[in-house]
C-alpha cells in the first residue's frame, strides 16, 4: 500500500495554496514509480510534485527542512531565490492567496535593523506610493514578519544588465545611449518626489524583453545605510558608482550623486568594465575620490561624442560640474521613445536564442561533398574565398584557402591599376579622368592602441590586411570622400569585433584583369558586425543589364560577394550578430554572404542592386536553433533572390530561418530569380518548411517565391511553396521615382497600391544613405 504523505506537510502545502488535492492523486501514480518497494518518504512526493509543476526545487528543499514554514514570509508565499548577502536575502515569491509574483527582501533577526532604518523604509513606501514610472520600482509595502523585516517590491522579469554585460561583453552605443534616455528620465520622476535611489549598478538595472531598463531596489540601500562607509560590508563591486562626496559619510546621497552613479554605469556599459576596476573596496573608494574618470572615447571610440559629453559632465568629481537637473541631459540626448524600446527589444531578444546542438552528419552527394570541401579549406586556412568554376560556378561562392593569390609583379599590377582612372560621382557622371597614381598608393593606417582606423584624408586607399585583439573600427569621415580600392585581393580583417562606418569599398575601373579571379570585396573573420554608412561597389553590371535575364532559365552569374563574412568561433554563443545600417550594396556578388549560420542579422534602410541574393547562407543553423534576418526600409532592386541557402543533397532540414521584413520592397529580376533560393544537386521541397517569413508593411513584384538551383548546370526552377511560412507581404507592380541605376533617389517608390499603416512609401530613405566618391 502506498504511503501518503504526511498530514503536516500536506496540510502546509494545502494552506499555501501550492496544490490541491487533485494534484496530489495525480503524483499517485509517479511516486508509486520512483519508490518501487520502498517506503514512501515525503521527500518522493516532493518530488513528484516538482515534476509535474507544481513546487519549485527551491520550494521542496525548504518543505524538506526542519522549518518549512519558512515558505510563508509575511503576505507571501517563496517561490524561489534570486540573491543575498550578509544584510539578508532576496526572494521570489507570489502574494498570498494569488499568483502574481513579487519580490521580497528579508532582512533576518541575526543581522536586525535598527528601529530608525525600520521606520526610513515604511517612510520609503509612502514616498513612493503611486509610483507609475516604467523604469522604477519602489517597494509598496514594509511588515515585520517573525522577528523578520520584509520589504516586498513589484517583479521585473529580465536579466540585469550586470549578466548581460558578462555573457556579451560591452554594448553598442545605441543601445548604451536607450538605457541612459530611460534611466535618466525615471531619476528625474524620483527627484520630483524628493526620492534618492542610492544603489545605481548593473545588478539593479533589468532589462525587459519589451524593451525597458528599470531600476530595482529604489530607495532601499540609502534607508538601510544612511551613511555608506568601507565598514558597511558590501562586496567591491558595490563601490562601481560611488560618488567622491559620499565617501566617508559628508554628505548623504542625493539627487547629483545618483546622476554620478548614472554616469559610471554608462561608462561601464560602453566600455565592458567598471571605470575603475579591481577586487579590493578600498581601493576603488581611494580611485573616485582621488582621480578623474577617463574619457569613455578612449575605451570605446565608436561613442558618439553627445554620449560622450553628457557622461563626462554626469562623472565630474565636484558636485556643481554636474548638471543640476537631469532634463538638462534630455534636451541633449532626446527623451526615450518607442523606437529606442524597440531596439532594447531587438539587443534583449538576442540572449535568448537557444544553445547550439551537434548536427548528425549525413552522406552527400559527389558534387554536394566538394562544396563541403571547397568551406572546409576556408576554415583550414581562416580567410579564404573563391568562386567556383566547376558545375555551381553560377550560384556557389565557396571558401578556399588561395585567398591570398596575388600577381606575380606588383609593378605590373600598380600599371594595370592606373591604366585608366575615371572619376565619377552620383552628382556628376561625366566628369573628366583624373590621375591618381600618387594617391592609390596611399596605405590603409595601422590601427592605434584602441583598435580604430581613421580614414581623414581625401582620396584612395590601398588594400591590405588589418588584424587586431578585441575590437577593430574602421572610420571614414563622412565629409572627406575617402574610398578602398580593391584591385587583385580583397580587404581582409580579423577581430573580435569589427566595425565599419562610413567606409567606401569599390573595384576602379581597368581592374578587370586583375579582379576576375575576385572572390570578395571585404572577407571579415568575427564575432561581431557592424557597418553603417558605407558603400559597397564591385560595378553592378548585371544590374544595369537586368532586364536582360528576365527571359533565362538559369540563375545569372555571381560575381565576388561584396562582404563576406566567417565566425572566429562558430560554437561560441556570445555575439554572432551583425547589423547593416544606411549603406548601398552594389554588384553582381551577394550582399552578404554567410559562412555560418550566424544569431541574427539586422538591415535597416540599405539599398541592394545586382543579381545576385542579399543573403547567401553556406551552412545552416544547428538543430533546434534558428537564425533570425530583420529587414526594415530595405530595398532590393533588379535583384536576386532574398535569401539563397546551399543545401546538402541528402539529410533533413536542421534548424529554422525566421525572416522578419517591415516596410520593405523586393524587386525580384522575374524567371532567373525567386525570392527563396535553394541550391542542392537535387530538387529538396522538405527545407522550404524551415522558412518562415512576416513581410508586415512590405511588397514585392509578382514572382515565384520559391525556387531550386541545379549546383550541377546552374537550371533554375520553381518550388510551390506552400510549406513556406510567409503573411504579411504584398505583391504588386512596383515603380521606382528613376530609371535603374545606382542612384538612391531613383529606388524611391511611389505609392503602392496597397493598405499602408503610414503615409511613408515602404522601402529606402535616400537622405540617410552615403553618396559614392
Amino acid at each position: 500500500m502506498l504511503e501518503p504523505l504526511s498530514e503536516p506537510i500536506r496540510k502546509l502545502l494545502l494552506e499555501l495554496r501550492l496544490c490541491s488535492e487533485i494534484d496530489l492523486r495525480r503524483c499517485r501514480r509517479l511516486v508509486r514509480r520512483l519508490t518501487c518497494d520502498l517506503p514512501a518518504f515525503d521527500s518522493v512526493w516532493l518530488d513528484a510534485l516538482v515534476q509535474i509543476g507544481r513546487l519549485t526545487p527551491y520550494q521542496a528543499r525548504i518543505l524538506e527542512s526542519p522549518l518549512p514554514r519558512r515558505l510563508q514570509i509575511g503576505p507571501c508565499v517563496a517561490v524561489n531565490r534570486i540573491g543575498g548577502g550578509l544584510s539578508g536575502q532576496t526572494l521570489l515569491a507570489r502574494s498570498h492567496g494569488s499568483y502574481e509574483l513579487c519580490v521580497t527582501k528579508i532582512f533576518p533577526a541575526s543581522q536586525p535593523l535598527s528601529e530608525e532604518a525600520f521606520e526610513r523604509l515604511q517612510n520609503l513606501v509612502q514616498r513612493v506610493k503611486g509610483l507609475a514610472h516604467p523604469s522604477l520600482v519602489g517597494p509598496f509595502s514594509c511588515v515585520r514578519a517573525d522577528d523578520q523585516i520584509v520589504l516586498v517590491s513589484r517583479y521585473v522579469a529580465g536579466p540585469h544588465l550586470g549578466e548581460l554585460l558578462v555573457r556579451r561583453g560591452r554594448f553598442a552605443a545605441k543601445v548604451t545611449w536607450e538605457i541612459g534616455r530611460q534611466l535618466v528620465a525615471g531619476l528625474e520622476e524620483l527627484a520630483q518626489r524628493g526620492v534618492v535611489h542610492g544603489d545605481i549598478r548593473a545588478a539593479n538595472v533589468r532589462l525587459t524583453s519589451a524593451g525597458t531598463a528599470v531600476l530595482v531596489d529604489t530607495g532601499v540601500r540609502p534607508a538601510v545605510d544612511a551613511v555608506l562607509t568601507i565598514h558597511s560590508g558590501l562586496p567591491s563591486e558595490r563601490y562601481d558608482g560611488i560618488a567622491p562626496e559620499l565617501i566617508g559619510g559628508h554628505v548623504p546621497p542625493n539627487a547629483l550623486s545618483d546622476a554620478y552613479a548614472i554616469g559610471c554605469l554608462l561608462w561601464q556599459l560602453l566600455a565592458g568594465r567598471p571605470p575603475f576596476p579591481g577586487g579590493d573596496a578600498l581601493v576603488k573608494l581611494a580611485a573616485h575620490q582621488t582621480r578623474t574618470i577617463d574619457d569613455v572615447r578612449k575605451w570605446a571610440p565608436d561613442t558618439p561624442p553627445a554620449l560622450a559629453e553628457g557622461i563626462r559632465r554626469l562623472t565630474a568629481r565636484q558636485p556643481g560640474d554636474r548638471p543640476a537637473r537631469l532634463t538638462e541631459l534630455l534636451e541633449e540626448w532626446s527623451p526615450p521613445g518607442r523606437s529606442g524600446r524597440k531596439r532594447l527589444a531587438d539587443f534583449r531578444r538576442r540572449f535568448d536564442a537557444p544553445a547550439r546542438t551537434p548536427r548528425i552528419q549525413h552522406r552527400l552527394s559527389t558534387p554536394t561533398r566538394w562544396l563541403v570541401a571547397l568551406a572546409a579549406l576556408f576554415a583550414l586556412s581562416g580567410t579564404a574565398i573563391t568562386l567556383t568554376d566547376r558545375g555551381a560556378r553560377n550560384v556557389v561562392l565557396a571558401w578556399t584557402a588561395e585567398l591570398s593569390r596575388s600577381i606575380t609583379s606588383e609593378t605590373t599590377a600598380h600599371e594595370v591599376l592606373t591604366t585608366r582612372r575615371p572619376i565619377k560621382t552620383d552628382e556628376n557622371p561625366g566628369a573628366p579622368a583624373e590621375e591618381i597614381d600618387s594617391e592609390i598608393n596611399r596605405p590603409l593606417p595601422e590601427p592605434d592602441r584602441y583598435g580604430v582606423v581613421h580614414l581623414d584624408a581625401q582620396g584612395f586607399y590601398r588594400v591590405s590586411d588589418i588584424s587586431a585583439v578585441g575590437d577593430l573600427t574602421i572610420v571614414g569621415d563622412g565629409n572627406v570622400p575617402s574610398q578602398i580600392v580593391i584591385d587583385a585581393k580583397p580587404l581582409k580583417l580579423w577581430a573580435e569585433s569589427v566595425k565599419l562606418q562610413n567606409v567606401q569599398v569599390a573595384v576602379r575601373g581597368g581592374t578587370a584583369p586583375l579582379t576576375s579571379k575576385l572572390n570578395a570585396l571585404v572577407l571579415v573573420q568575427t564575432q561581431s558586425l557592424s557597418i553603417e554608412g558605407c558603400v559597397f561597389d564591385s560595378g553592378a553590371k548585371g544590374a544595369f543589364a537586368a532586364s536582360d535575364l528576365s527571359s533565362k532559365t538559369s540563375a545569372p552569374p555571381t560575381g565576388p560577394a561584396l562582404v563576406a563574412w566567417k565566425l572566429v568561433d562558430a560554437t561560441e554563443k556570445r555575439g554572432a550578430t551583425a547589423t547593416i545600417r544606411n549603406t548601398l550594396l552594389l554588384g553582381d556578388g551577394p550582399g552578404l554572404y554567410l559562412a555560418h549560420a550566424v544569431r541574427q542579422v539586422e538591415f535597416e534602410n540599405v539599398f541592394k542592386l545586382g543579381t545576385s541574393p542579399l543573403v547567401q547562407l553556406a551552412t545552416g543553423p544547428a538543430e533546434k536553433s534558428s537564425l533570425l534576418l530583420r529587414f526594415s526600409h530595405t530595398t532590393c532592386r533588379a535583384s536576386g533572390a532574398l535569401l539563397r541557402w546551399i543545401v546538402p543533397a541528402e539529410g533533413g532540414p536542421p534548424g529554422r530561418i525566421l525572416i522578419e521584413a517591415d516596410d520593405c520592397v523586393f524587386d525580384v529580376v522575374p524567371v532567373c530569380a525567386a525570392l527563396f533560393e535553394f541550391a542542392s544537386p537535387r530538387s529538396r521541397p522538405d527545407w522550404l518548411r524551415s522558412v518562415q517569413m512576416t513581410g508586415e508593411g512590405s511588397v514585392a513584384t509578382p514572382m515565384e517565391m520559391a525556387a531550386w538551383i541545379s549546383t550541377i548546370d546552374g537550371r533554375i526552377s520553381p518550388v510551390q511553396s506552400p510549406a513556406i511560412e510567409l503573411e504579411g507581404i504584398v505583391t504588386v507592380p512596383i515603380h521606382f521615382a528613376g530609371q535603374l541605376g545606382p542612384r538612391p533617389s531613383d529606388a524611391e517608390v511611389n505609392d503602392p497600391d496597397v493598405p499602408r499603416r503610414t503615409s511613408a512609401p515602404p522601402g529606402i530613405r535616400p537622405a540617410k544613405l552615403p553618396k559614392r566618391s
